[in-house]
């Protein structure tokens, strides 16, 4: 065979087998549901970095859920994580985010805790932290850990005023260096980390911390956490409530009820005319659920099946019923559960009876924190219920907050012992029923507590 012949036939041979490659590669390795699969960077050890622990003071799934994961795609358009996933983040984004359930959540305070040690090279802490939905006005609170060679993370989004370390501080691995909140842009709160490492061409790049599939790499994590996938529905949180205009699927716009944790009733009364419930959740189109409330007898008054319609990495469902067939001998202790696949994934206790009642509420703030040394400051306590006039008590004094009226009075300097401190003030009404609301001191003069 000639020459040509050999080139000709070396050239459909190769087109026969790129025809064949593409034919073979699994749909779901790509990220818009192609048939191709994205290239794998070389293997990387980021030796500079020190392993990563979870960064926050609650472990995995346990009062927060990771909802957005690093775009290992690059500049091509569309997101893909780093096990080739197309549905956990979004195009561009170059860390990863950790959610807790809601505002409330954040006002009570969640910690987050540096996931590997270093020196504090910058830090923001004084931004406004409880943004619900666009426009966004304000850059956010932040963290940022450096390591030896100059590489380092960044703890972004973090409640005002929260943050409790110094630049040019130390700080080890699993130390609490401040608060997850919802500064900057962002519809929620939520702690995002970030990494970066030196480029060699005197910058830096964002890199993945997880290894995978779609990331070549030794990961940074020093027990990597579990991968979020579209295999099964999580139930986070759920309750009763009386906003009975929430009826259907939500997720981000600006739903502050929701976000807020809805106020439950103290007692549904029939006077209300409904009983509402909420389910907030993370799960994948097609996902189901049902919800059953029972009676105080156990006989059950409705029992309502769910499906997904959209991919919510973190959303709610609202529905309610009426209770035009609810008698005096209902009245009593109700049950909800949240079934899934008829496993009980979740049970809520309420009361039903003739009249409404609220408890009381700190709202629209249930705590705050405070960096003492900055002067003698207020913080005015505001609640709902349906009575105004509650006892107010503080749990703790030693280190010099007071209570005037409704008034909490953060002094100019502490007598706390060390750099983190909690005062709460409870609210009692008339019939024993409570809420509390935490305030979070830092004295930046102080050690932490070993």
């Amino acid at each position: 065979m000639n020459l040509p012949h050999m080139r000709v036939l070396l050239c459909y041979l190769l087109v026969l087998f790129a025809i064949l490659s593409i034919h073979c590669k699994p749909e779901e390795d790509s990220p818009t549901g192609g048939t191709t699969t994205p290239s794998l960077p070389t293997t990387q050890v980021y030796e500079s970095i020190p392993k990563y622990i979870w960064p926050l003071a609650t472990a995995q799934n346990d009062q927060s859920i990771l909802i957005n994961y690093f775009d290992a795609n690059g500049a091509a358009a569309g997101f893909m994580d780093f096990e080739c996933g197309a549905v956990h983040g979004y195009d561009g984004h170059l860390g990863i985010d950790i959610a807790i359930f809601n505002f409330r959540a954040m006002d009570e305070g969640i910690a987050v805790v540096a996931a590997a040690p270093g020196i504090v090279s910058a830090l923001e802490v004084n931004k406004y932290d409880r943004v619900y939905w666009t426009p966004y006005t304000d850059s956010g609170n932040f963290v940022s850990i450096r390591y030896p060679d100059g590489s380092y993370t960044v703890y972004y989004h973090l409640k005002k005023n929260s943050v409790t370390v110094k630049v040019g501080e130390q700080v080890e691995r699993g130390q609490v260096i401040g608060f997850v909140g919802s500064s900057g842009a962002t519809p929620f709160p939520h702690l995002h980390l970030e990494t970066k490492v030196a480029n060699g061409a005197g910058g830096f790049t964002s890199v993945d911390p997880f290894a995978g599939r779609c990331n070549d790499i030794e990961s940074i994590w020093e027990v990597q956490p579990d991968y979020i996938a579209n295999q099964r529905l999580q139930i986070l949180d759920a309750g009763v409530f009386a906003d009975f205009e929430y009826n259907g699927e939500y997720q981000y716009n600006e739903i502050k009820t929701l976000k807020d944790r809805p106020k439950a009733p103290a007692v549904i009364g029939k006077d209300l005319g409904r009983i509402g419930f909420w389910v907030q959740f993370q799960g994948s189109v097609g996902h189901q659920y049902d919800v059953r409330i029972s009676k105080p007898d156990g006989t059950v008054f409705i029992e309502e099946h769910k499906t997904l319609a959209q991919k919510r990495r973190y959303g709610w469902h609202g529905m309610n019923w009426s209770m035009a067939d609810i008698t005096e001998a209902d009245f009593g202790p109700w049950k909800a559960e949240i079934l899934r696949n008829g496993t009980l994934e979740k049970e809520v206790s309420f009361e039903v009876g003739e009249t409404t009642e609220f408890g009381p509420r700190f709202y629209p703030l249930a705590g705050t924190s405070a960096i003492i040394g900055q002067g003698e400051s207020v913080r005015e306590l505001t609640w709902i219920g349906d009575e105004q006039d509650l006892t107010l008590s503080l749990d703790d004094e030693s280190s010099g907050v007071r209570l005037n009226g409704n008034q909490l009075v953060i002094p100019a300097a502490s007598n706390q012992a060390y750099r983190n401190h909690w005062v709460k003030v409870t609210a009692i009404d008339s019939k024993g029923r409570s809420d509390y609301y935490t305030l979070h001191l830092i004295d930046l003069s102080k050690p932490f507590k070993q």
